[in-house]
């Protein structure tokens, strides 16, 4: 944090990488026995990288008015398939799921006004990039880019305690899906079978409300 002066400060944030290692258990019920050593019972584990992100943030103070800019970048490439193998194995690939992220950021307008000593309101915008790509867009995560509008207030009901509450809404853009049939870049040890290209449209728009309660000793 820095403090250029009573009135304005910049926050400078990073989060480095997380890397999570994931096991678990595969069964197959009903199987033929012609097919039991094709699709044997067995551990399976998974690996992936969470993305890093850095963030730098400003907010200026002016009589009752306080403004607030801010902006995050996510380096969400570090994604770029989910895939699961059998324990044990690091090139026998049970199933992998193409993603393909690409790097997204962010990036905020807000504002607070104190309306009187007990009551604040707040206002903000922001436009938030998707890391999906519109050929890899899948039906568990149908994201695209999005512009959020918000309000809020708090109300300081006594010096330890105040309430928070808000209201934001997200215009979710149009998304397009031409998922391909194959995955043009497996993993090593996997083959993709071509099972029909998944092609089609999503539309969304989302509805945030939340309160907070705060109270310190």
């Amino acid at each position: 944090m820095i403090n250029f002066s009573p009135n304005t400060r910049v926050g400078l944030t990073y989060r480095s990488q997380v890397k999570q290692n994931l096991t678990g258990d595969v069964s197959f019920g009903n199987r033929p026995a012609i097919l039991n050593n094709a699709l044997p019972n067995s551990g399976v584990n998974a690996t992936i990288k969470l993305p890093d992100s850095f963030s730098v943030a400003l907010a200026h103070s002016m009589d009752r008015w306080q403004f607030l800019a801010d902006y995050t970048w996510t380096g969400w490439d570090s994604i770029q398939n989910l895939s699961i193998y059998r324990s044990g194995s690091t090139s026998c690939c049970l199933t992998s799921t193409p993603l393909n992220f690409k790097n997204s950021w962010r990036a905020g307008l807000g504002v607070n006004y104190q309306l009187t000593g007990e009551w604040k309101l707040r206002g903000g915008v922001a436009y938030d990039t998707t890391p999906v790509q519109d050929q890899y867009r899948t039906p568990r995560l149908p994201d695209n880019d999005r512009t959020w509008l918000s309000i809020g207030a708090q109300w300081a009901f006594s010096k330890q305690g105040a309430l928070d509450f808000g209201y934001a809404y997200l215009f979710v853009k149009d998304g397009s899906s031409n998922l391909p049939s194959v995955d043009t870049n497996p993993p090593s040890g996997f083959t993709s079978t071509p099972k029909g290209n998944l092609i089609g449209n999503y539309n969304a728009n989302v509805n945030i409300l939340g309160v907070q309660i705060r109270y310190t000793f």
